[in-house]
């Protein structure tokens, strides 16, 4: 048996806002669907996990959201552009 708190993140500061998956999903502009996706892709991992087991996520968490989605949106122009 595994201790249960071995999954919990340490964040960089307490103060540091943190916001559950549902919350950031609304503040990044995606479903958490599409949250959960990318943590299963292992593109983007919460930054902490709560003693609940909720995925934690914090500003940082925002701008690698915001890098996948660019690229994403990159790579879909870029295969749907006329050779």
């Amino acid at each position: 048996m595994t201790d249960s708190t071995s999954h919990i993140l340490p964040l960089a500061s307490s103060t540091e806002p943190r916001w559950t998956v549902r919350r950031f999903a609304e503040r990044c502009g995606v479903t958490v669907r599409t949250l959960h996706h990318y943590d299963r892709l292992g593109l983007l991992k919460p930054s902490a996990t709560s003693e609940a087991g909720y995925r934690l996520y914090t500003e940082h968490d925002v701008e690698r959201v915001q890098r996948i989605v660019t690229l994403k949106y990159i790579g879909t122009y870029i295969l749907d552009a006329p050779r």
